[in-house]
């Protein structure tokens, strides 16, 4: 609150890049936690440049790590990975606006295949997520990643199920 100087009265700078801590409270989940559905642990690692996120499962039995609702018969695994830049909110106005005035955020999602819950032991899945090549990510930007799970319903196709259980793991700020 006091990082902002006299004459910018009723605007506030917030600077996510000094404190990403701030992201690690919000409840990321919508039904539960993803660690009460997903029951198998997995490893998350972040390139040095905070550019990719990857995240490996080794040994995940959907029978038994895997809490479907009822109607499900298949799951998919999300990861993501995207960019957030400071940002000044104008009280009168009330916008926010990045500080560096330029719409520069990157981000990214990939799916595995959909992977019916009866499945058998899978040794090891693994999925990454980067930002572009030539995206310059400076000091003012805090890099955020996510891993969840969807579930689906077989019909003729695989259907997602909507706001079903689904749930989503904040993997933290860089």
């Amino acid at each position: 609150m006091n990082m902002d100087s006299k004459e910018n009265l009723g605007r506030r700078t917030l600077y996510l890049s000094q404190f990403k801590a701030v992201l690690n409270q919000i409840k990321w989940y919508y039904y539960k936690p993803l660690n009460e559905i997903l029951l198998c642990p997995y490893s998350v690692t972040t390139s040095e440049d905070r550019k990719s996120v990857t995240v490996t499962i080794r040994g995940l039995n959907p029978k038994f790590h895997i809490k479907a609702p009822q109607i499900a018969t298949h799951f998919q695994l999300c990861l993501g990975i995207g960019t957030i830049s400071d940002y000044d909110a104008s009280h009168p106005s009330k916008t926010y606006m990045r500080n560096t005035g330029i719409n520069t955020d990157r981000g990214k999602e990939v799916h595995s295949e959909w992977i019916a819950i009866n499945n058998p032991l899978i040794n090891e899945i693994s999925l990454t997520a980067a930002l572009p090549d030539n995206f310059v990510l400076t000091d003012s930007y805090t890099v955020v990643r996510s891993f969840g799970l969807l579930f689906g319903q077989m019909t003729y196709q695989v259907d997602e199920i909507k706001r079903e259980r689904g749930s989503i793991d904040f993997l933290g700020a860089v």
